[in-house]
């Protein structure tokens, strides 16, 4: 059931992309819209950013142990700082550490999962092979195979 979990959230690297390019294009949208001078119109934001990037930091850390996949983890963390000094920025330069967050928790560990996708296919393909040999007691098979 984990193992199932685990390769279920591998091969979903698109979601990991999808959400991290969507949010990176609005906060810098975001940004490049409050560079126009519109007063006050940010105010809320510094906060309500920051607090964002630690709940998705959390959710990126939990993905990470799960996957026991160390650039999420990394990410996670990554996310936790950033919202800390978010807290301590200009308000409008929060919206680039928002960005920043997504780089690191999202985009650079989605291309990681899916370019490492073959290599977890190939490892789930031999532990099948190898589960399915042994139950079968097969295991004169099993020791001529390469697996």
């Amino acid at each position: 059931m984990i193992s199932t979990s685990k390769g279920n959230i591998k091969d979903n690297s698109f979601f990991y992309l999808l959400w991290g390019w969507l949010v990176l294009v609005a906060s810098l949208s975001n940004y490049a819209m409050l560079q126009v001078h519109l007063e006050y119109a940010y105010l809320p934001w510094p906060v309500t950013y920051a607090l964002i990037i630690s709940l998705y930091g959390l959710g990126t850390f939990v993905s990470g142990g799960i996957l026991k996949f160390k650039p999420l983890l990394i990410g996670g963390i990554a996310c936790w700082v950033i919202s800390i000094v978010a807290f301590f920025v200009s308000p409008i330069n929060v919206l680039l550490f928002t960005a920043l967050s997504i780089v690191i928790a999202y985009l650079i560990p989605g291309y990681m999962l899916r370019a490492r996708k073959g290599e977890y296919r190939i490892r789930l393909m031999r532990y099948f092979l190898r589960t399915l040999f042994k139950t079968a007691h097969l295991k004169d098979f099993y020791s001529l195979t390469i697996l």
